[in-house]
């Protein structure tokens, strides 16, 4: 492993050190074993292009996440003699992506379990977006093209159709919330019962910017 022999006082504080204590040191005498640093740097040192990683370290019964970037340091011959390098802890940044994902699947299978898509949409954009299951609900592909209003229409009678864009209108000029019982017909399922919930959302003024709601299929719920 290579030694230090620059670091700056956020790295000594890092590796709880007092200013100017990681000179002469490599980082398993500063941190431990519990650190993949040295795989990054033998990365850096069989690539002549700077190189972004991720690495981790366990500080203080922690472990902490890293993120570097890393390139050849040369002498005047052109030989590499050392590496430099920048890093930062990522590690609250890193967590609370994994706590997203976490909650994002979550969200995905209770969904699933209750058969209720989500949507939202914009009112000065006319943006609408929806969950996974709004998508499997109506028999479309979630990865295909976005679903439109427009596309929802064709999955309703014209009289529930009527009956939504009437309730959208009057919760975007008033606020008031909506539930509407509906047939959806998609090609794969054939007709079924679904409940459409929806209510204004209002940025900190107190405008309405947004509708967001739900659409239940009751196919179970009707059978039992």
């Amino acid at each position: 492993q290579g030694r230090y022999v620059f670091a700056n006082p956020a790295a000594d504080k890092v590796a709880r050190v007092s200013e100017g204590g990681c000179l002469g040191k490599t980082d398993e005498e500063l941190l431990g074993g519990e650190n993949s640093f040295a795989e990054d740097d033998a990365q850096v040192l069989n690539s002549p292009e700077p190189v972004v990683s991720v690495a981790h370290a366990v500080i203080d019964g922690h472990k902490h996440i890293f993120q570097s970037i890393k390139s050849q340091y040369r002498d005047e011959q052109g030989q590499v003699i050392g590496l430099l390098g920048i890093s930062r802890d990522i590690t609250q940044v890193h967590t609370a992506q994994q706590q997203l994902r976490m909650s994002y699947e979550s969200l995905r299978r209770a969904e699933r379990l209750s058969r209720i898509g989500s949507w939202t949409l914009d009112i000065s954009t006319g943006e609408f977006l929806a969950s996974d299951m709004m998508y499997e609900m109506n028999g479309v592909d979630p990865k295909g093209p976005r679903l439109t209003p427009e596309d929802l229409q064709g999955l309703m009678s014209p009289a529930d159709h009527a009956k939504v864009v009437e309730a959208i209108n009057l919760c975007a000029q008033t606020g008031q919330s909506y539930t509407l019982d509906v047939i959806h017909t998609t090609a794969d399922r054939g007709s079924f019962p679904a409940c459409i919930l929806g209510q204004a959302d209002r940025d900190e003024q107190g405008n309405i910017i947004s509708i967001s709601g739900t659409v239940q299929d009751l196919s179970e719920r009707e059978d039992a």
